[in-house]
């Protein structure tokens, strides 16, 4: 019986990307008294920066999003009720998760850049003690972190709001009934997610 034991032994070394991080937490090196070098224990760390990668997956379901959409629009001129709502549900599930993937990116984004910023305890006191909402805890650690007008940080705080808020409804659905609502470029009344997850919402959150 041959023993393959050996075929599932990693190659040497390790592979990089060119999106890969790379970091040296501990090294030493020293000479021993025969003037000899002494290389002593090495630990190597990867990391991966997943914004881009989560805004790349974001740009591609909003692609897809826009393409549900055509068709959604196509049969609506067709008057064709089957294909609107194959189109109406593809449409719904590629816009939720072009706001999620969006979502995600911020998170990741915010998750890279809180440790150069400096927060007060005190401050993060009152967040854990209030609740405060993930978007607003955001939106002042890039106003310290950029020293940002108060106008622009009013913008993104209610962008990041708007963001997070579909992504709530996403992520925390209710599985319950509720009014519905319009989808205003199909020009029909159905449940309220096939209207704020379509592509015209994703767009905006999107871009």
């Amino acid at each position: 019986m041959t023993d393959n034991r050996d075929d599932t032994r990693p190659d040497p070394g390790i592979f990089f990307t060119n999106k890969m991080i790379f970091a040296m937490p501990e090294f030493s090196i020293g000479i021993d008294e025969n003037g000899q070098t002494k290389i002593g224990h090495v630990a190597i760390h990867t990391a991966i920066n997943m914004v881009p990668h989560w805004l790349d997956i974001s740009l591609r379901h909003l692609l897809n999003t826009e393409q549900s959409h055509d068709g959604l629009m196509q049969s609506k001129n067709e008057k064709n009720n089957t294909n609107i709502s194959r189109y109406l549900e593809d449409e719904f599930r590629n816009g939720m998760q072009t706001i999620m993937s969006s979502a995600i990116a911020i998170d990741a984004y915010y998750s890279a850049i809180k440790g150069h910023v400096e927060i007060s305890n005190d401050i993060i006191k009152k967040w854990r003690e209030n609740g405060t909402a993930r978007y607003k805890q955001i939106a002042h650690v890039i106003a310290i972190g950029f020293n940002a007008e108060n106008f622009l940080v009013k913008n993104i705080r209610r962008a990041l709001k708007d963001i997070f808020r579909y992504r709530d409804l996403a992520v925390h659905p209710e599985f319950s009934s509720a009014p519905p609502a319009l989808h205003v470029e199909l020009n029909k009344v159905s449940d309220w997610r096939y209207a704020a997850f379509r592509f015209a919402s994703a767009k905006i959150i999107n871009w």
